[in-house]
C-alpha cells in the first residue's frame, strides 16, 4: 500500500483522479492477495496426506520411545549430580509474614534516608 502511495501522486499529473485510481488499485491489489491465498490453501489440500492406522500407531510408539529415552537420559543426568543443594541466605530458608515484610523494608528505607542525609 505504500509503494501504491507514492505512485498514486504521479496520476494527478495525467488528468486523473487521484483518490479513485488509488481506490481501484488497492481493490486490485487486495482480489490478487485473495487470489493468491486461494491457490496456496488448496495447493496445501492436495498435498496433505492422511496417515493409515498403522501409520498413526507406528508414529505413536515412536514418540513414546522418543519420550521415554528422554526421561531416562534426565533421570540419569539427575542422579548424576550432587544430592546436595545449594545453601541459601537466611531470608530464602524462612518463609515470611508478607506485612512483617512489609514493616522491614520500610524501616530499611528509613534506615537509608537517614544514613544519606
Amino acid at each position: 500500500m505504500d509503494h501504491l502511495k507514492e505512485g498514486i501522486g504521479l496520476r494527478g499529473y495525467g488528468q486523473k483522479n487521484p483518490l479513485h485510481e488509488y481506490q481501484k488499485e488497492g481493490f486490485l491489489l487486495f482480489q490478487k492477495m485473495l487470489r493468491s491465498m486461494k491457490e496456496d490453501i488448496v495447493r496445501k489440500l492436495y498435498a496433505v496426506r492422511l496417515l493409515t492406522d498403522e501409520e498413526a500407531k507406528a508414529l505413536e510408539e515412536a514418540e513414546l520411545k522418543r519420550r521415554e529415552e528422554q526421561e531416562r537420559s534426565m533421570s540419569l543426568l539427575h542422579a548424576a549430580s550432587p544430592t546436595e543443594e545449594p545453601q541459601k541466605n537466611e531470608s530464602e530458608q524462612t518463609v515470611k509474614d508478607p506485612e512483617r515484610e512489609r514493616e522491614r523494608l520500610k524501616e530499611a528505607r528509613k534506615q537509608r534516608r537517614k544514613q544519606k542525609r
